[in-house]
């Protein structure tokens, strides 16, 4: 009867976790993992191994948005307002030191911290693999091995911006969707 074995599984676990309180035993995690097993199997769980995707990226960094795509991944440090590149390799994910995407001068225009990012598709504007934009609504095309780019997205001439919070970019009709919390509006840049 699966019930029973479930309850006598559940009570190996507890009386375990009792006895080491008391007294180091080292039988017990043999037995500790034997019953988690059984556990597993009646409950149909498949246990998966995790490990970092990418090496420590400092104290400071705050990841606030992620893009994976097939072999790169890209992590949006909230507290810096720039992005990391990590690319996949054989020994996992590697960041890749000369990658540039985040606040500064380019051309004419005066880049902010980074507050979204969204994937590109391949063959994109500038070849770029990833868009940003700032809250002043600055746009940035990130290419890896070469130095973004900056657009400016045109004002909304009816009520100008509030406070750009969020964007999305979609992929199939190129519209690029861009959230005013302030102003509670949904502006669209089609195409």
């Amino acid at each position: 009867d699966p019930l029973l074995q479930r309850a006598a599984w559940q009570e190996t676990l507890d009386l375990i976790s009792t006895a080491v309180a008391y007294k180091d035993m080292p039988d017990a995690k043999t037995l500790q993992t034997q019953a988690s097993a059984a556990l597993d199997q009646l409950d149909r769980v498949r246990r998966l191994e995790f490990q970092p995707a990418v090496q420590p990226l400092g104290e400071t960094a705050i990841v606030t948005r992620m893009v994976a795509m097939q072999d790169e991944l890209y992590l949006l440090n909230g507290s810096q307002g720039s992005v990391r590149r990590a690319v996949l390799t054989s020994r996992g994910y590697i960041i890749d030191p000369n990658f540039r995407c985040g606040p500064g001068p380019y051309g004419s225009r005066l880049v902010g911290k980074l507050i979204d990012i969204a994937p590109l598709p391949k063959g994109s504007e500038f070849n770029a693999t990833l868009l940003g934009l700032d809250e002043a609504a600055n746009l940035l095309y990130c290419i890896p091995h070469e130095e973004p780019k900056a657009i400016s997205l045109a004002t909304p001439v009816v009520s100008g911006w509030g406070q750009i919070t969020a964007f999305a970019f979609d992929q199939d009709t190129q519209n690029l969707y861009v959230l005013d919390n302030v102003k509670r509006k949904l502006w669209i840049y089609q195409g």
